[in-house]
């Protein structure tokens, strides 16, 4: 599902901030191929972190895996 297509408004009414969806990302791509989490760069890791605000830590995470998705990172 392409960023832009992510219902931001639902998803904030879970109350997860910028760190917590930087650990499940990271495990996600943990589980995924050795070579995975090599594309997620450290600014983005930071970015998602610093995020204190659930709508906007969503659109981070979102466009990250918009983007491993496109790099062919398997669901």
């Amino acid at each position: 599902m392409p960023a832009g297509h992510v219902p931001i408004d639902l998803l904030t009414r879970m109350p997860f901030s910028g760190p917590v969806l930087v650990r499940r990302l990271l495990l996600w791509l943990d589980r995924r191929r050795t070579q995975d989490i090599d594309l997620v760069s450290t600014h983005d890791i930071r970015r998602i972190a610093a995020e204190e605000q659930a709508a906007p830590a969503y659109r981070s995470l979102a466009q990250t895996v918009e983007f491993l998705r496109a790099a062919d990172v398997p669901r």
